[in-house]
Order: C-alpha cells, then structure tokens, then sequence
C-alpha cells in the first residue's frame, strides 16, 4: 500500500509522489520549488527559466469573451489518447467521435463512451482531454424549423442510492431536475447511422438536428432556449463547442482530397478562419490558444494559433498525449517528446513492439500500451498480448514494462498519484508507477463490452456502457461503490456519469456514484451539462433540465 506524500497538485488538488514533474490526476506540471497546502490548493509557483507560460490557459474567444492571442501558448488538461474504433454513443462538450469511414476525431473533456473497439492497433487515434468533459456526434445534414415550447416537458426527483430524496446541492442539480423549455425539430436516425449530437460551453449551446436531409448548425441561449443563429452544414462536416472554443471541421471521403478545420464566431456563427489540412484529419485538440491536428495516416503534428489559423510550428509524428510543457508523439518505433511551446526536440527513444493505442499521464512520465510484434504478414493482425510500458518523462529510459495476454484487449489506463490503472477482460490493477508491481487487483464488470475510466479525487471511475460503474480506492483497490448501468449511451462528465437510453436520461454523481435523478425522456438520443442544465437530444428536438 503506498503512503500519503503530503504533496499535491497545486492545479487539481491530487496527491503526487515526492519529486513528480506531472499529475498524475489532471496531468500539470508539477514545480519543484513551489510548496503547495493540501486544501485548499495553492495557485503554481511560476515555472523554472527556460519554460514555456503557466498553467492558466486564456480567456476562450467565446461570447463576450476576448479573442485569444496567437503568442504564447499557456497548457491547460493534459491530453490522452483512447480507443478510436466502435460507434459513437452520447456526448457532452465537445469532440468528434469516429463514423464510417472514421471522421476526424476532437479531443475534449471526459470521453463518450462506446462499445468495444474492432481493431485495437488502428493509427487513428481519438484524444481525450482528462479532468474536464466529452465529445460531439457525427452528422450527414437535416433541414429542420425552430420553435420555442416552454410548455409541457418532464420533471424528476433527485434521489440517492437508496430512493430517498437527496439535499439541496447534493449534486449537480437541485432537488428535483425540471423541464424548463423545449426545442422542436426532426431528429430522427439518418440512413447512414448518423443523428443528432448537442455540445455545450457553460449557458452556450451548439446544436445539430438531423432527419436525414440538409444539416444545420444552431446556436441557442441555455437560459431561455431561443434560437441565436443557425447555419447549414455540408456533407462530412462537423461542428461544435470545443476547448472553450466553437470549432469547425471536415473529413474527406475520396482519397486525395484534403480535410479542413477552422474556427467560427461564436456570436454570429461566421467563419473566422478555415484552413486545409493535406489529406485527412486524424485527430485534434484544442489546449490554451493552440490547436493541434494530425494530419494525412497520423504523420505530421501541426500546432495552429486558434485565433487566425496561422501555424506556429510542425513535426513529423502521432500525438500520443500532452502532459504538462511537452507533446509526446510516436513516428514509427520512436517515441519523441517536444517542446509544446515550439515543438523543439527534448529527447527520442526506440519503442519495443507495434503501435498501440492509449496511453496516460503519470507522476513522473508516460504510461503506454503497446502490442507485441505479430508474426502474421498481414499488417492488419495483432497480437492479442499486450504490454504498458511507462517511459520517464525525463529521458524517455523504459523504467518497466508489464505484459497482459488479454482476450479482448487492454480497455483503458488511467493514474493517480504513483498509481497507474490497467483494466483489461474485466479486472482492474493497480500498478506502481515507479516499479510497475502490482499494488492491487478488483473485478469490474464490463458486461463484455469496452470500459473507460477517470480519476476522481484520488479514486478510480471505471464505466462500461451495458455494464457497470465502478469507483476504486487508487491507494488499494477497495471498491468504494458499483451500480448497474442501462444499457445505452453513458457520459463521464466533471461531475457526473449520464446514462441515456431509449426513454431516459440518468445521472450518478462521479465522486461516490449516488444516483442524482433520473428523468423520464421519449426518445431520448443523447445528454450534455452545462451551467446547471441538462440539454437532451430526442427525436422530437431537444429538451432542457434545470
């Protein structure tokens, strides 16, 4: 069992080992110098010389917000890679899941979660932002006509585990979750498997109704459901609330032909700018004032100024993840760590094994999945052994690797304090970071299906849709609660996991899991918070919860 350091994350509150230059929660740079009180967290101390700005990202180009600059850039969450394959399912603040053929892919906070990934090992990579919220759907277009209904709608009662009523700000809403106005448009599945998708940014919301005809982008005011502005979308193009800021982009269906990404304004829904991307777009994140996108099959990471468009600087590579003032990418068997602020090399090192597909930020430097070599000549046959290997932030060295022959693949890595989480073929385990033996081990049920997972002060989320949610003691494993989930769509959000089905959207507190409310929904597609709301997707439109 590992011991209380008395060190903690001057940006999230964790507790972090002694000399760790990262989070292992929320992935900031951890100063040195800068002593920190556990409660409540200190501001960070400002960086050592030579180091690109401090964790405080600007002020988002959001409504009534200052543009942010183009100069330096200034890290927020670190950024994470996770399973692209499967549909998608929910959403919540930002990204884009992958379709068929995979659309770019958005990182954001939190993750939707979907089923089990088809094939492992894929390039395409999706990125996660860790310690905020989740993604945006895909659409093929519908032409649709707003109005405004504040009557009717639903109401439910917050309840805890036991069915009693919980308190006053118990939660993320009140006592009881209520209707406050509706929406009205079609939305119903299109032939091709797309639907509608909601992102929010705090009182901001971004829409997509979708029946299959002319797609159509829509802002509406949280508070009173009027309708801002609304703009038509082209086939294969996506948009939404992303890192604070409103991001558009495209995927290319023949090959040859190039992707895009831009930026519109949030106020009127105009282009700011829009810029081609060489081939496809594989992957991208938004961090402080920066955009970063993958481009072509993964081999080039670009960093762009969110303000105009313009690049800052390019190299050769995956983006793997962003943890703290440097970008880990992967080109081939090399595994390379630049400098965020203007991608100078730190340091390479040679990787054992074939590319995986999710890694984490940890205390002291960065924990990977990788395969172990195939002997099969088709390059689309991987090994069903796999192995972490966690690497120093440092130097890049290999400090240990630790193999699972897993049947169904290793599902997801998280980390908290010297603790990384591995869950693979239904078992959690903990691993020391510094050493990679086994601390512990608890079953969870993922209901065969594919598992995410999240830090939760000092604890371990673990969520399968159709399975269950499971809260982990990071320190020893002990299960400190687990309910069963419906099956359908689930949501980690900041401070809440949403399940939605068919005719409900339900809600459990991510901190101990307690059932918050459940709110009766025909047709209910998909859920997003924002501001106390609760904005659900349905057939019929959308709806609204406070």
């Amino acid at each position: 069992m590992w011991e209380v350091s008395g060190v903690f994350c001057p940006n999230c509150g964790s507790q972090v080992s002694p000399g760790a230059q990262f989070c292992g929660s929320c992935g900031a740079t951890i100063a040195p110098s800068a002593p920190v009180p556990p409660t409540p967290p200190a501001p960070p101390a400002g960086p050592p010389a030579g180091s690109w700005p401090p964790a405080s990202p600007p002020t988002p180009g959001g409504p009534g917000g200052p543009e942010a600059p183009s100069g330096g850039w200034q890290p927020a969450d670190p950024t994470v890679v996770v399973p692209s394959s499967g549909p998608w399912q929910g959403s919540s603040t930002g990204g884009l899941p992958p379709a068929a053929p995979p659309p770019p892919t958005m990182a954001v906070p939190g993750a939707p979660l979907a089923p089990e990934p088809s094939a492992p090992g894929s390039s395409r990579k999706v990125l996660i932002v860790v310690g905020a919220l989740a993604a945006v759907a895909i659409v093929a277009g519908a032409a649709f006509f707003l109005t405004r209904d504040s009557g009717g709608g639903t109401s439910a009662t917050a309840v805890s585990g036991d069915g009693s009523p919980l308190p006053n700000g118990a939660g993320p809403t009140t006592d009881a979750v209520e209707s406050i106005w509706k929406v009205d448009g079609d939305c119903a599945e299109s032939e091709d498997g797309t639907s509608c998708y909601v992102t929010t940014a705090g009182s901001e919301i971004a829409a997509v109704l979708n029946d299959g005809g002319d797609a159509r982008l829509v802002s509406i005011d949280g508070g009173s459901g009027e309708e801002r502005w609304s703009i038509g979308l082209d086939d294969h193009e996506y948009a939404g609330w992303f890192g604070g800021q409103l991001l558009i982009q495209t995927w290319t269906e023949d090959e040859g032909d190039d992707a895009e990404v831009g930026m519109l304004d949030p106020k009127t829904g105009k282009e700011r700018w829009r810029i081609d991307v060489d081939g496809d777009v594989y992957a991208t994140t938004v961090v402080g004032d920066r955009m970063f996108v993958n481009d072509g099959d993964g081999e080039q990471i670009t960093a762009l100024a969110i303000s105009n468009g313009d690049e800052i600087w390019s190299e050769d590579g995956s983006l793997e993840a962003i943890c703290g003032d440097r970008i880990y990418v992967t080109e081939d068997d090399q595994l390379t760590a630049l400098a965020a602020s203007d991608g100078d090399k730190i340091w390479s090192t040679k990787l054992d094994g074939t590319d995986g597909y999710t890694s984490t930020c940890a205390d002291t430097g960065l924990a990977m999945v990788r395969y172990e070599e195939s002997e099969s000549e088709d390059d689309y046959e991987y090994s069903s052994t796999q192995f972490v290997t966690f690497r120093s932030a440092e130097d890049g060295e290999e400090l240990w690797q630790k193999t699972f022959d897993a049947e169904s693949g290793i599902d997801t890595l998280a980390s908290s304090g010297d603790v990384v989480l591995v869950v693979a073929d239904g078992e959690a385990v903990g691993l020391g970071s510094k050493d990679g033996k086994q601390r512990w081990s608890a079953d969870v049920n993922t209901d065969d299906g594919y598992a995410q997972s999240q830090t939760v002060g000092g604890r371990f989320l673990v969520v399968a849709a159709g399975g269950d949610a499971t809260l982990l003691a990071a320190s020893d494993g002990t299960e400190v609660e687990s309910v069963r989930l419906d099956d359908g769509g689930a949501t980690i959000t900041a401070d809440a996991v949403l399940v939605t089905t068919d005719d409900d959207v339900q809600a459990f507190r991510s901190s101990d899991l307690k059932e918050l409310w459940t709110a009766d929904v025909e047709g209910a597609i998909d859920a997003a918070t924002g501001n106390g709301r609760v904005i659900v997707v349905t057939e019929d439109g959308l709806e609204a919860f406070k």
